[in-house]
């Protein structure tokens, strides 16, 4: 069932974010530069929560802050309406999972690679 959190997230996302493609979907850019995306769902798992299933930077542009400005934002609209964040962190042959871990732990995110939560109210 979502909640008015999660519709008002939503919400706010479309306001503060545009669509990083032509047709209307979850991926999501900050900024206009187009450099990175973010694919952004519901969680069926947990309520009040917003699941990251993608965060990806073209190779060109990676290591310049794009992602890390795009997730805070997202944090930042979580933030104000009080909604969580979960992902999970997978291997790839283009990524270090051990890093990705280490990356998301220091924008607040707490878990592991299996289970990551940026909690909207850190005492949680």
């Amino acid at each position: 069932m979502t909640t008015d959190n999660v519709l008002r997230f939503f919400e706010m996302v479309s306001g503060e974010l545009s669509s990083a493609f032509d047709e209307p979907d979850d991926w999501w850019q900050c900024d206009g530069t187009g450099c990175s995306r973010i694919e952004l769902f519901e969680d069926p798992c947990r309520p009040n929560t917003i699941y990251i299933r993608n965060l990806e930077t073209d190779i060109e542009h990676r290591g310049q802050g794009h992602a890390k400005r795009l997730l805070r934002k997202v944090c930042g609209v979580a933030g104000k309406c009080e909604v969580d964040l979960s992902l999970h962190v997978e291997d790839t042959p283009k990524s270090d999972c051990r890093m990705l871990v280490d990356w998301y732990r220091r924008e607040g995110f707490r878990g592991d690679m299996h289970e990551m939560i940026w909690h909207h109210n850190p005492s949680e």
